[in-house]
């Protein structure tokens, strides 16, 4: 039995008069922009500071300098500008207190703001290795899917 031309699609599943090969190479196309927008959709910035935000609960919280470290340190310089070779004078340990108290909190803050710095810093390599991740396997789906559209042609 012979089959006519009307038969033909309905034989081959091409019901809308399509080519199946160019109908396969669309719906891969398709995933291939899918794919691309998943990965063009990736925020460098808001993804380091996602890491910022987790890495910040591992950072010491910052020492306040209260009244206690004030008087500790005023304490140290009155005892040692009594140590010293020149005359008693509450005025000039006062000051090496003041001076002391100064340099603990120039310290803290520095310690503080290498922590956050270093904080930054590993938040951002992060980021990065999730932006090459990502690219990487766009990449690497991008030939497969080449790889296929070789296969079916």
């Amino acid at each position: 039995m012979t089959i006519g031309r009307p038969q033909i699609d309905e034989s081959i599943d091409m019901k809308k008069g399509g080519d199946p090969i160019e109908e396969q190479n669309r719906l891969l196309e398709e995933l291939a922009a899918e794919l691309r927008g998943r990965v063009e959709g990736f925020d460098y910035d808001t993804t380091q500071q996602e890491y910022v935000d987790r890495l910040s609960q591992f950072a010491p919280q910052p020492d306040k300098f209260d009244i206690f470290d004030l008087a500790t340190s005023i304490s140290q310089g009155l005892a040692a500008q009594q140590q010293g070779a020149g005359p008693d004078s509450i005025g000039q340990g006062l000051a090496m207190g003041f001076n002391l108290a100064s340099a603990d909190m120039r310290e803290r803050d520095r310690l503080m703001e290498q922590a956050r710095q270093e904080i930054g810093l590993q938040a951002a390599k992060l980021a990065m290795s999730d932006e090459k991740e990502a690219s990487d396997f766009l990449d690497k789906a991008l030939f497969e899917l080449a790889k296929t559209i070789g296969h079916s042609r």
